[in-house]
């Protein structure tokens, strides 16, 4: 991996940054800490970027953040070509060698128990927007048609204000119970495809830089020999639901932290 202009010289004894931790494999990998069958992904940084003060100053460097992101995500996007990967967060700093292996003994039987849950298997994301404007109109179109096959007499001009309010605030009321159902769809035709799923907040537009509203943030842990399956029921779930202005956006894999619970900072 290319050299961190922030990693420990000569000069600095430095931290243990923790990208992640898998079973050993018996290599003996210098970047790695052992412990029984486990071993911790691990990069020597320097104490004087990463103590708590500088690093607090460095935080608020968006450039800085990406940076950090970019290659974290890339080491563990490398140690998953190899096998399941229980992924620390960004910045999960160590003393040394033995604060690592203190965190591998206190957490071993989770940790394996983890990565045998993990084995073969993917996380993805699953993001289902929808445009209102389209939803609104399709459902307008059918509350139409159903009008139309109903008739009735004439009305004056008071009634047919009073009417078309109501018919609005009905439109309203169908577009929102055709929300739930729209959802309550997918995750039927989603949910029996994986192995867990776990629902995250909803991103406001500044986040997703999308104009369609969110629905669903979902991540799934998916096997392996599934993952055919579930894409092809996002397919076809995306042709059922584009006519009303539904959106399926899936990206993965990624490492699995909506699965594993975080790995504890020591100093």
């Amino acid at each position: 991996m290319e050299r961190d202009p922030s990693a420990a010289g000569e000069e600095d004894g430095g931290l243990l940054y923790l990208y992640g931790v898998v079973r050993e494999d018996g290599s003996g990998s210098p970047s790695s800490v052992v412990y029984h069958g486990l071993a911790a992904l691990v990069e020597t940084v320097a104490s004087a970027v990463f103590a708590p003060a500088a690093l607090e100053q460095r935080l608020a460097s968006v450039e800085w953040v990406a940076e950090l992101a970019r290659r974290h995500e890339a080491r563990l996007a490398a140690a998953m070509q190899s096998g399941p990967v229980i992924p620390a967060r960004l910045c999960t700093l160590f003393s040394g060698d033995e604060a690592v292996r203190k965190l591998l003994a206190d957490s071993e039987e989770e940790f394996l128990a983890l990565l045998d849950r993990l084995t073969d298997a993917e996380e993805w994301g699953i993001k289902v927007y929808c445009d209102m404007a389209a939803l609104r109109t399709a459902t307008a179109d059918e509350a139409t048609t159903e009008a139309l096959a109903a008739g009735g007499p004439p009305v004056s001009p008071g009634q047919a204000y009073v009417l078309a309010r109501q018919r609005d605030a009905d439109l309203t009321a169908r577009v929102t119970r055709r929300l739930e159902e729209i959802l309550d769809h997918i995750l039927d035709e989603v949910e029996p495809l994986t192995l867990e799923s776990s629902a995250r907040a909803l991103l406001p537009a500044a986040a997703t830089m999308r104009p369609e509203r969110m629905l669903l943030n979902l991540a799934v842990l998916v096997a392996r020999d599934g993952l055919a399956a579930l894409e092809a029921a996002l397919d076809e779930l995306g042709d059922e639901l584009g006519r009303e202005g539904v959106v399926l956006d899936r990206s993965g894999p990624w490492p699995p932290y909506s699965f594993t619970g975080p790995t504890d900072e020591v100093s």
